[in-house]
């Protein structure tokens, strides 16, 4: 989690933008779709990333850029295909259903 637990993970991901740490994700090379999400009232922050086909993750490189070029420590869940509604945007809850709540 961020530095003081659950109230600053909130803090660091709203003074960042979701879309920047997707983009951060989405640069390195086994990471092909990446999404974040954010729930405060469920106690929900994670990113849910895709690999390429026939890839995996690097979900070490992955914790590593976030922290480094944004400061932020979120969970990071791997899916083989990230849920997508039917017109193709990500499932948000389906991912946050995925996540058991963090805990302040």
């Amino acid at each position: 989690l961020a530095r003081g637990g659950l109230a600053d993970l909130f803090r660091d991901l709203k003074a960042t933008r979701g879309v920047d740490l997707q983009d951060t994700l989405c640069r390195l090379p086994s990471v092909r779709y990446a999404v974040v999400i954010t729930d405060p009232d469920r106690g929900v922050a994670l990113a849910a990333v895709e690999p390429w086909p026939g890839g995996s993750v690097d979900l070490a490189a992955c914790a590593t850029a976030l922290s480094v070029e944004h400061g932020v420590t979120l969970p990071i869940l791997a899916f083989a295909a990230i849920p997508r509604t039917e017109q193709g945007k990500p499932d948000r809850a389906a991912i946050g259903a995925a996540c058991v709540p963090v805990q302040a």
